[in-house]
């Protein structure tokens, strides 16, 4: 008796670590493939409407984080979600948008959907349902609960945005910066002032711009103008410009570029605005990596 016990307490155990493991699996798997940026036109209560969905994991991800913008011929609406990014199939979270609304989020993890359920002060409640139709492909339904069920008020397919893979995303985000050699910087930097009205000044110009796909989020773009001799062109570089790329994960990434054989040249410098590192391309090009603090 005592050996058919013990045999079905280790086969109970057995199933569920199994059962563990494969939740724990199911989660990072379909974690990998919301991630990016997802497009698509629909119906919204009857009406022609435009989807804009951005999946991505934040402050070292901890958090994910979503972008959702959707839009009629009339108005758009904006929001923000942010989720903990949980060990288990089950996501809490919380949802703001531009009408001034704020939602409590409960998310559940399945094999190939993702549904989040969403309520406010336990009276308006609904949920959201994502559906993989493929790995590029999802149908999405959101469902408002009335009259004891839940009742869909919104269906669109949204599809991959061209150059964002769930399964290999790329960790360059943008143009960080532009800079550059001048043999004689006050000339070049009168000559551009004068033709093309960029003020460079001593700390060059930041031009300001707008994520596509979360137009509350304001990034920029440093255009600056070095002397000759400048050290910040040292170590190596002999080429008249460097360009500065926008970043996720920086110290990721760069174990991902050493295990590939190249190698960070000096040390990774972090200031309050980012974290930067800089490495060669194979023509010599010195490359400067940012890792922003806003991401």
């Amino acid at each position: 008796m005592r050996v058919k016990l013990l045999l079905f307490n280790i086969i109970t155990t057995v199933i569920i670590l199994t059962m563990m493991v494969d939740n724990t699996h199911a989660q990072q798997n379909l974690t990998e493939r919301l991630m990016g940026v997802w497009t698509g036109t629909g119906k919204l209560q009857g009406k022609p409407v435009i989807y804009t969905i951005t999946w991505q994991k934040k402050l070292s991800k901890h958090f994910i984080e979503l972008s959702y913008n959707q839009k009629d011929s009339v108005s758009t609406f904006q929001a923000e979600a942010i989720y903990e990014a949980a060990e288990s199939n089950n996501w809490k979270g919380y949802w703001y948008d531009n009408q001034g609304s704020v939602f409590q989020l409960t998310g559940v993890i399945n094999e190939n959907s993702f549904v989040s359920y969403w309520s406010k002060d336990g009276q308006k409640q609904g949920k959201s349902a994502y559906v993989f139709l493929t790995d590029d492909e999802i149908m999405l339904t959101e469902y408002q609960f009335r009259d004891g069920k839940y009742q869909s008020f919104a269906e669109v397919k949204i599809k991959r945005f061209a150059g964002h893979n769930a399964q290999s995303p790329g960790p360059v985000t943008g143009i960080g910066g532009i800079f550059f050699r001048a043999n004689d910087i006050e000339k070049s930097q009168e000559w551009y002032r004068k033709h093309l009205g960029i003020d460079g000044g001593e700390h060059g110009v930041s031009f300001s711009w707008r994520e596509m796909d979360n137009h509350s989020k304001v990034g920029y773009t440093v255009w600056h103008m070095y002397g000759k001799n400048d050290e910040y062109f040292q170590q190596g570089n002999s080429k008249p410009f460097m360009i500065n790329y926008r970043v996720e994960d920086l110290d990721t990434l760069l174990l991902k570029l050493k295990k590939e054989g190249i190698n960070q040249v000096g040390e990774t410098e972090t200031y309050s605005y980012g974290k930067f590192a800089w490495i060669f391309d194979p023509d010599g090009n010195k490359i400067e990596l940012w890792e922003p603090f806003d991401q």
